[in-house]
C-alpha cells in the first residue's frame, strides 16, 4: 500500500501525524534492523559515538530493548531520524539497504591530507546539553548577525560520529564559545573540548571566549580567561559578546546609538528614525532602538499638530505684546516654552515682560505713595489751624504726664539717648535679629519657638512620647510635628509632617512667581512623614547591593553634565561616576545621589517602602501654612543654601555670597539653619528633587490630596540645586524635565510616607 505524505509544517511532531502509517513502517523496520544488527554492547558504542546524549542516558540494568526504544524516541522528538538511518547506514550498508532501505547520501569524514580549512567566521559553541535552549538560541543570533555557528547536533552531517563530528568542528572554527555553568563544568565532553580549544588557543589558530551563564567552580586552566557575564542580561551579554568579536563594527553602533539618543533629547524626531533604521539594519535588535524609532515617529507625529498649535500661540503672543498685555505675554510664553523652550523668540519676549511688569508694579506704588502724600498735604492745607491746636493739646498733655511721673525732674540727655535707641531699635530691617531665628531647635529638648510670621503652625508641647509599635517597619501612630523615625531599609531618618490645609503656588505679590505657580489655589493633605534629606550615595549603593538594580544611565551608557556653556551628555556618566569617567564616589557617600532617572528614584522609594512625593506634599513639607517663600522664611538668606554664589563659576552667580561649597554639598549641610518648619533638610538648593507628579497646569478650585495630571511628558522637579540662583529657590517654584531622556547631575530625590503604611 501506498502512503501519500502530506507536510504542512516539518517538524518531527507533525511528521509523524501527517505520515504516521508510512512513519510507524519505517519504524518498526529500523527498530527489527538495531535488534537483529547490533549486539548490547555494539548498541552502546553505536550510540557513543553517534547520539552520546542518549548514550549517557542509559542506566545499569537496561535491556538491549529499552535502548532501543529510547534511541528511537530521542530521534524523533530531536528531529534527528535521517542522522540515524545514515549512521546506521554507514556501519552496516549491505545489511540496511537490503532491510531499510536507501538512505540519504552519506557525507565522508575528511580524507587524511586534506585538513578543512579554518573559518575565521566559524563559533564553535560548546555546552553542556542541560543548557541546549540557551545555546541554540546564540547560535540563531550569532547567525542573524552574520556569523556561522557551529553547535551539535545541529551541525553533526547525517551518518557522522560524533568525535569525527567535533574534531571537525574544532578544525574548522576560527572561534570557541564556551558556555559556563555547573553541568559544562561536570560534562566530559565539554571539558575535553575546551582542553582542546586551550591548546589551539596557544598555538594561534583559535579564539576563546568563555560566557558565564551561571556560577560555577572552575578548573584552574579555564580561569585566566575573561569571562563575558550573561547571568542576568542576555541582551547586554550578546552586546558585549558581539564586541569582542566585532569590536570596530559594535563602537560604530555605538556611536551611531549615542547620536541617537542626542538626537532623541533634542526631538530631533527624522534623525532619530534615520540612526535608528541604520542601526535595526546592522543589529536587529540593539537594545531598544525599535521602541525608540516607534517614539520617534510618535514624537514627529505630534511636533507636527504641536507646530500649529504653537504657531496659533505666538500669533496670539506677538498680539498681546503689541497692546502691552503683559500677563497674557507670561501665560502664553510659558505654555510656548512647556512644549518647545527654545521657540522663535519667546524667551527674549518673557523676559521683556517680565521687566515690564516689574516696572509697572514700581511706578504702582510709586503713584500710590505719592497720592497718600498729597493727601496727607491737602488735608493739612484745609486744616491747618485744627491740627496746630491738636498738636498744642498732646504737646501738654505729654509735659504733664512726665511733670507729675518725674516730679518735675527735667529728661537728662542720656535719657533722651536711650529713648533714641528704642526708637531706631523697633525700626524694621530685612535681617532678622539673633533673637528671632526661623530655626526651631531641633529634637529632643521639645523648647522650639516657631518662626514669628507663621500664625497656624502647631506649636511644641511636652506631650509623652507615644509607647513605640511593635513593628519595627511601620512609623509610630500618634505623631506629632518634630517627631523623627527611622526607617529601617536604608536608615533613612524621616520627619513628621502634620496634616493641614495651605495655599499652593504663588499670588501676585512674589514677583518672581512665574505663570504655572497660578492660580494659588487652597491644598488639604494628610499627614504623612518625609526624609529628612535627599537620598545619600552610600543609601543608594545599599539599594544597588541589595537588588543589582541598573539605572537608566547606566543602562544607556551616559547622563547630562555642565560643561561649563552647556548640558553635554557624557558617555560613562551615572551615579557612580557623576562627572563622567575617571570619576568616582570617593569621600562622596554622605552626598546626594544624582544622575538618576524618574525612574530610578521611583524603584529606590518601593525598595526602601515608601514612594516619590506628590508635588502637594513637597510643597506643604517645604513651606507650611504660614506661605512662606523660602523653607526658612520670607527673606532670601544666601548662608542657609548651597546655591550659586561666589564659589560658582557661572555668570549668574552670586558674588557677595559665600556658602563654601562650589557645586554639592553633604546632605543637611546646611542644618538647622536651612530646615523647613518640620525640620527637613535641604528643600531649598544643593540638588534638584524628583516628584511623583506629571506637569500640568494648576487647578482654580480647592483640592484635597491631589496627584497632578493622569498622564503627561514631563515630571516635576522641585527645590532647585547649588547650579541655579535665588529665583529657583522658592518652595513654589516648578521646574519639569522629560523623566526618560534627559537625566542630570543636578537631580536627587527623598521618599514619603503615609503613617502606618
Amino acid at each position: 500500500m501506498t502512503i501519500l505524505c502530506i507536510i504542512l509544517n516539518y517538524t518531527p511532531e507533525h511528521w509523524i501525524f501527517f505520515c504516521g502509517e508510512s512513519m510507524n513502517h519505517e519504524t518498526n523496520d529500523i527498530r527489527r534492523f538495531i535488534q537483529n544488527r547490533f549486539s548490547d554492547p555494539e548498541l552502546d558504542s553505536f550510540c557513543f559515538d553517534y547520539f552520546p546524549d542518549v548514550k549517557n542516558n542509559f542506566t545499569v540494568g537496561m535491556s538491549k530493548s529499552q535502548k532501543v526504544q529510547m534511541l528511537l524516541e530521542h530521534c524523533q522528538k530531536h528531529g534527528r531520524w535521517q542522522d540515524l538511518r545514515a549512521a546506521l547506514e554507514r556501519e552496516r550498508p549491505a545489511a540496511f539497504a537490503q532491510e531499510v532501505g536507501s538512505a540519504p547520501q552519506v557525507v565522508p569524514p575528511p580524507q587524511p591530507g586534506q585538513p578543512p580549512q579554518r573559518n575565521p567566521r566559524q563559533i564553535f559553541i560548546s555546552h553542556a546539553h542541560q543548557d541546549a535552549d540557551f545555546a541554540h538560541r546564540l547560535a540563531d543570533d550569532l547567525q542573524q548577525r552574520g556569523w556561522q555557528p557551529w553547535i551539535a547536533p545541529d551541525s553533526i552531517r547525517p551518518g557522522e560520529k560524533w568525535v569525527e563530528a567535533i574534531n571537525r568542528g574544532l578544525a574548522e572554527s576560527g572561534i570557541f564559545v564556551l558556555v559556563l555553568t555547573p553541568d559544562a563544568v561536570n560534562s566530559g565532553w565539554v571539558r575535553d573540548e575546551t582542553n582542546v580549544a586551550i591548546e589551539l588557543q596557544r598555538e594561534g589558530k583559535l579564539r576563546l571566549l568563555p560566557l558565564l551563564l551561571k556560577p560555577c567552580d572552575l578548573p584552574p586552566l579555564w580561569r585566566v580567561y575573561q569571562q563575558i557575564p550573561f547571568q542576568t542580561d542576555y541582551d547586554k551579554g550578546l552586546e558585549a559578546l558581539l564586541t569582542e568579536l566585532q569590536p570596530e563594527t559594535m563602537r560604530h553602533l555605538q556611536a551611531l546609538y549615542r547620536q541617537m539618543q542626542t538626537a532623541l533629547a533634542a526631538k530631533d524626531w527624522q534623525r532619530v528614525i534615520n540612526l535608528g533604521r541604520e542601526i535595526e539594519v546592522a543589529y536587529p535588535g540593539f537594545r531598544e532602538v525599535a521602541a525608540r524609532i516607534t517614539e520617534a515617529q510618535e514624537g514627529k507625529k505630534r511636533q507636527a499638530e504641536q507646530e500649529k498649535e504653537l504657531a496659533v500661540l505666538y500669533e496670539q503672543l506677538a498680539a498681546a505684546v503689541n497692546r502691552e498685555d503683559w500677563d497674557n505675554v507670561l501665560t502664553m510664553g510659558k505654555a510656548i516654552q512647556a512644549v518647545n523652550p527654545n521657540y522663535r523668540d519667546v524667551s527674549r519676549q518673557l523676559a521683556q515682560a517680565r521687566e515690564s511688569l516689574r516696572q509697572k508694579q514700581q511706578a504702582a506704588q510709586q503713584r500710590q505713595r505719592q497720592e497718600q502724600f498729597a493727601s496727607f498735604v491737602s488735608f493739612g492745607r484745609k486744616n491747618w489751624g485744627w491740627l496746630l491746636f491738636v498738636a498744642f493739646v498732646v504737646s501738654l498733655a505729654i509735659w504733664g504726664t512726665r511733670q507729675w511721673a518725674g516730679g518735675g525732674t527735667e529728661t537728662t540727655p542720656a535719657s533722651r539717648t536711650g529713648e533714641a535707641a528704642e526708637v531706631v531699635n523697633v525700626e524694621p530691617t530685612d535681617t532678622p535679629t539673633p533673637t528671632h531665628t526661623n530655626t526651631p531647635i531641633p529634637p529632643p529638648t521639645n523648647t522650639s519657638t516657631p518662626e514669628p510670621t507663621s500664625t497656624n503652625t502647631p506649636a511644641p508641647t511636652n506631650t509623652p512620647t507615644p509607647t513605640p509599635t511593635l513593628d519595627p517597619n511601620v512609623p509610630p501612630p500618634n505623631a506629632v510635628l518634630h517627631d523623627t523615625w527611622t526607617r529601617p531599609a536604608d536608615g533613612m531618618v524621616m520627619v513628621y509632617v502634620p496634616g493641614g490645609t495651605f495655599m499652593m503656588g504663588s499670588d501676585d505679590s512674589d514677583e518672581d512667581a512665574d505663570s504655572d505657580e497660578k492660580p494659588q489655589h487652597e491644598v488639604t493633605l494628610d499627614s504623612f512623614w518625609i526624609d529628612q534629606t535627599e537620598v545619600t550615595n552610600a543609601q543608594f549603593a545599599d539599594f544597588v547591593a541589595a537588588t543589582s538594580y541598573q539605572t537608566t544611565a547606566e543602562e544607556e551608557g551616559s547622563g547630562y553634565i555642565y560643561t561649563g556653556s552647556d548640558w553635554k551628555l557624557i558617555e560613562g556618566a551615572d551615579w557612580q561616576h557623576p562627572q563622567g569617567p575617571g570619576s568616582d564616589l570617593s569621600g562622596l557617600d554622605e552626598h546626594p545621589v544624582v544622575l538618576v532617572s524618574w525612574d530610578d528614584a521611583e524603584a529606590y522609594c518601593a525598595w526602601a517602602g515608601a514612594q516619590l512625593p506628590t508635588e502637594a506634599q513637597w510643597e506643604y513639607a517645604a513651606r507650611g501654612d504660614d506661605g512662606r517663600i523660602y523653607p526658612w522664611g520670607n527673606k532670601f538668606d544666601g548662608s542657609r543654601v548651597n546655591y550659586c554664589d561666589t564659589n560658582c563659576t557661572y555668570d549668574w552667580r552670586d558674588a557677595n555670597q559665600n556658602d563654601g561649597y562650589a557645586t554639592i554639598a553633604p546632605v543637611g549641610s546646611f542644618s538647622p539653619a536651612g530646615d523647613s518648619w518640620v525640620d527637613a533638610a535641604d528643600m531649598a538648593g544643593n540638588v534638584w528633587e524628583w516628584t511623583a507628579d506629571w506637569y500640568g497646569d494648576y487647578p482654580d478650585s480647592p483640592q484635597t490630596n491631589p496627584t497632578g495630571p493622569a498622564t503627561g511628558t514631563f515630571r516635576v522637579l522641585r527645590g532647585g540645586s547649588w547650579f541655579n540662583f535665588r529665583r529657583y529657590l522658592r518652595a513654589a517654584s516648578r521646574y519639569v524635565v522629560n523623566p526618560v531622556v534627559r537625566i542630570y547631575s543636578v537631580v536627587g530625590f527623598r521618599c514619603v510616607l503615609a503613617p502606618g503604611s
